[in-house]
């Protein structure tokens, strides 16, 4: 385990810049994706009846408004277990530090470890987890949904094939509010991570403080000489 933990803190820098890099790109991409959907907009407008080229554009527009947040989200908790992981390793620091023998009189029940620490780790897994399974999903569900907004147009189809394309797309509908759980599921046990490394680095430092501060010898308070005094004494 504890080997597992040091790996990992090697990587904290790789967490940091792949999700930063994987936020810009889905930033890149959102734009691109709102002048399709303009484009889309414009030419529907003026264009009597589904073509082929609108039918394309519907679908591009539709699979991408289904994979980009969970790819957004992907990149933000990357960012944020780089981030769990930093304070889980400050927190283990603090936990092993050992004063010197002046300022630890033999008693080191402040180094146990709390609770909220055991949580860092398995919050930023699980919400890590949640992520990537969000996102795989949410590929599959813009692949289906690339399928059936790429059809041009209904007229001329059977009843049974247009039937069966809207029940595929009600099914996307669906998964679509699912999909949306998991991603904010994820951010919760991220958000949780992040806040019980915070609470363990501040439970130790008051443990640490009320340690050291019994025998900590405070300057006696006495009346300072004015500055002037001292600038007389170097002439």
């Amino acid at each position: 385990m504890g080997q597992m933990i040091r790996s990992l803190n090697k990587q904290i820098p790789l967490f940091l810049v792949l999700g930063s890099i994987i936020v810009l790109i889905a930033s890149v991409v959102a734009i691109l994706n709102a002048r399709q959907a303009a484009t889309y907009y414009t030419m529907a407008g003026t264009t009597q009846g589904d073509t082929t080229q609108l039918a394309q554009l519907r679908a591009g527009v539709e699979s991408a408004a289904i994979w980009l947040p969970s790819f957004r989200l992907l990149g933000i908790a990357l960012a944020q277990s780089g981030v769990a992981l930093a304070l889980d390793k400050v927190g283990r620091r603090l936990q092993a530090w050992d004063p010197p023998a002046a300022l630890n009189p033999g008693d080191k029940g402040w180094q146990r470890r709390p609770v909220t620490a055991c949580l860092v780790l398995p919050c930023m897994a699980a919400g890590l987890v949640a992520a990537i399974a969000g996102f795989i999903a949410s590929l599959r569900l813009a692949g289906a949904a690339s399928h059936v907004f790429s059809q041009p147009v209904f007229a001329g189809r059977s009843t049974t094939a247009v039937a069966v394309m809207f029940d595929e797309a009600a099914r996307i509908q669906a998964a679509g509010s699912w999909l949306e759980g998991i991603r904010l599921a994820g951010l919760v046990f991220l958000f949780l991570a992040l806040a019980s490394g915070l609470h363990a680095i501040l439970f130790l430092l008051g443990q640490q403080r009320m340690a050291v501060s019994p025998v900590v010898v405070e300057r006696p308070a006495g009346r300072r000489r004015p500055w002037w005094n001292n600038m007389r004494g170097t002439r």
